[in-house]
Parts: structure tokens; C-alpha cells; sequence
């Protein structure tokens, strides 16, 4: 990050918030490239989990530690935007703008929180305890991923929607065979 300085022309008093903006920033990015596997166990009926002969349980639980990474590194993402917002003075300014081109960053805050939901309960023990809540709130799934694309534009929504797309057909043809 230090040798990115060089290449903007950033005040001396601005450099550590670019820092952790720019910190925050690649926590995203590494987010969305754990997001592009997160989908793909999960998927039962899967072609790819049939050639790589991987079991649907031994799937869930990659599913289920991906979630926790991915979970982890879009928690501080938002966290390095969130300090580095309030250092500024503009946190809620910042917080619930909805910009027509670029990162629009309320649909990301929706999205995180409907992330975060997801991951509280999909913890051991609340899983474990409270299932369908677990469930339910799993179902959170369809507000994560549009205010996530909404939040990053088409052109990075691209990179995660492979795996979403294998998993909304696998969804699609579990439906039309029930």
C-alpha cells in the first residue's frame, strides 16, 4: 500500500485515511474473489462437484467456511470505510449515498447488514439451537447479492456471477423437479 503513494498526489495530513481507504478497498476486492467460490457448494445437483467427487456434506462445510472468510473480509472492508469516514467528519454523508455511476455506498451498507445477519445466525451454536431462524434468515441471500451488485456496478458484479448463476439454475431445476 506504501508504494501506491507515489503514484497519487495525496497531502501529507490525508495520507494514513487514503491508506485505510485504499486497505478498505482490497478487503473488498479479496471479499468478492472468496464470494465467487461461495455459491458453488451448495449447489446440490452440481455437475462440478460430481467431477471434482466431492460429497454434498464435505460441500456444505467449504460453503460454510467460505462464508465465514467471506464474511470476514467484507466486515472490514466496511469497518476501514466506517473509521475512515469518521476521522473525516463525513461519516453520515458518506454512509447513505446512492451515487448514479460508480460505488454507490448505501446499497452496500444494506447488503453487509443483510451479510452480517446471515452470518450471526448461521453460527454453531445458533444454527444448532434456532434452525429455522438460521433458515429464514438465510433467505436474506437475494438482498445480499442485488444490493451487492447495486453497491460494486455490473462490471465487478461480473466477476462473482458465475458461481451465482450455477447456483440460481441448480435453484431452478430443484424447482421444476419438485
Amino acid at each position: 500500500n506504501l508504494n501506491v503513494l507515489d503514484y497519487f498526489h495525496v497531502l501529507p495530513n490525508n495520507r494514513s485515511i487514503f491508506l485505510l481507504e485504499l486497505t478498505g478497498l482490497r478487503f473488498g476486492m479479496i471479499g468478492l474473489l472468496c464470494m465467487v467460490f461461495l455459491f458453488l457448494p451448495i449447489s446440490r445437483g452440481s455437475i462440478l462437484l460430481r467431477l471434482i467427487d466431492i460429497p454434498c456434506e464435505h460441500a456444505t462445510r467449504y460453503h460454510v467456511w467460505l462464508g465465514h472468510i467471506t464474511m470476514t473480509f467484507f466486515s472490514l472492508h466496511g469497518l476501514c470505510y466506517v473509521v475512515g469516514w469518521t476521522i473525516q467528519g463525513q461519516l453520515l454523508e458518506l454512509l447513505f449515498e446512492w451515487k448514479a455511476t460508480g460505488i454507490a455506498v448505501l446499497p452496500g451498507v444494506i447488503s453487509l447488514v443483510a451479510g452480517l445477519l446471515m452470518w450471526v445466525t448461521s453460527l454453531h451454536t445458533v444454527r444448532k439451537n434456532y434452525f429455522e431462524l438460521f433458515f429464514y434468515t438465510h433467505q436474506l441471500y437475494i438482498v445480499f447479492i442485488v444490493f451487492l451488485a447495486l453497491h460494486v456496478g455490473d462490471y465487478m458484479f461480473s466477476i462473482v456471477a458465475g458461481g451465482i448463476f450455477l447456483f440460481i439454475l441448480d435453484r431452478f431445476l430443484r424447482f421444476c423437479q419438485s
